[in-house]
């Protein structure tokens, strides 16, 4: 039981870092991710020695690993950075296991789950502010994505007739499906626009750090970058900071992602302190 709290407050304190640090410069410090993971790791070994067991540290290395493969999958997707995998496999190593409180399934499940659900929420919050700091921006992209588009609007309302028929039919189900699938046409172009009118900045090659999304391709005195889904390594970072102390290089376009560690702390106190997010949903729902 002391262990649970300890592992817990060393996730919290990891989370808390690494928030402060992706929301005043978009990265995370490698050094509290690796002291999350060999924390969790050591300290579930020495509880095996203690119960002459082997399951503690075996579960911490099963979800670390499964966090690992998930994490992976969501940087080379494009949707998050090295770090924000690296504190997943961090929290996985730590808690696989808890005494803190009754989940409905495994923590670990109900800690993705919350995780997931915090992200969209604060993702859908991260848009509107930028949307409200760039408004001119915004509208002449969105006006420029419509006009390119007009066809799809044009024959947008056809969807209408899914969820229409399926109410007539009785099939709530499907008619919540096809209402979504109307609203996510416009919402489309609204992330669109976003983007291209809020996320893209240039900086110097000194102000990169690991993982930073590059937009374009660099193809300078016999060097030539393409950039990757799963960002910028370090390797590539000092070639092209040695381009710009040659002043061969001034600056680069990247695109900033909205900060994402905010939901890994949002999400990890919740399943703490209240357990699953979507079970809470579902029994108020039923209740």
């Amino acid at each position: 039981m002391i262990a649970d709290y300890l592992f817990a407050g060393i996730a919290v304190f990891g989370a808390v870092i690494g928030t402060a640090t992706d929301l005043k410069g978009r990265w995370v410090p490698d050094w509290i991710n690796y002291f999350m993971i060999a924390s969790g790791l050591i300290g579930h070994t020495i509880i095996s020695l203690m119960e002459a067991s082997i399951w503690p540290v075996i579960s911490s290395l099963l979800i670390a690993g499964i966090f690992l493969s998930v994490g992976t999958l969501m940087v080379y997707g494009g949707l998050w950075g090295g770090g924000d995998a690296k504190m997943l496999v961090g929290f996985g190593a730590l808690l696989p296991t808890t005494s803190i409180i009754e989940t409905p399934w495994p923590f670990p499940l109900t800690l993705w789950f919350n995780i997931l659900i915090f992200g969209i929420a604060l993702g859908i919050f991260g848009t509107l502010i930028l949307i409200l700091k760039n408004k001119g921006a915004f509208l002449k992209e969105l006006k420029t994505e419509v006009e390119k588009n007009k066809l799809i609007l044009i024959i947008s309302p056809a969807v209408l007739i899914i969820p229409a028929v399926s109410f007539y039919f009785n099939q709530g189900i499907v008619a919540i499906i096809g209402a979504l699938l109307f609203l996510l046409i416009p919402l489309v172009f609204i992330l669109k626009a976003t983007e291209k009118a809020c996320m893209f900045k240039f900086i110097k090659p000194s102000q990169l750090v690991e993982g930073d999304w590059l937009t374009d391709d660099i193809n300078v005195a016999d060097y030539v970058y393409k950039p990757a889904r799963s960002g910028i390594e370090i390797k590539d970072i000092k070639e092209l900071q040695k381009l710009e102390t040659q002043g061969k290089l001034k600056q680069v376009r990247v695109k900033e992602g909205l900060p994402y560690v905010p939901a890994f702390l949002a999400g990890l106190l919740f399943s703490l302190f209240f357990g699953d997010v979507v079970y809470s949903l579902i029994m108020a729902v039923l209740i």
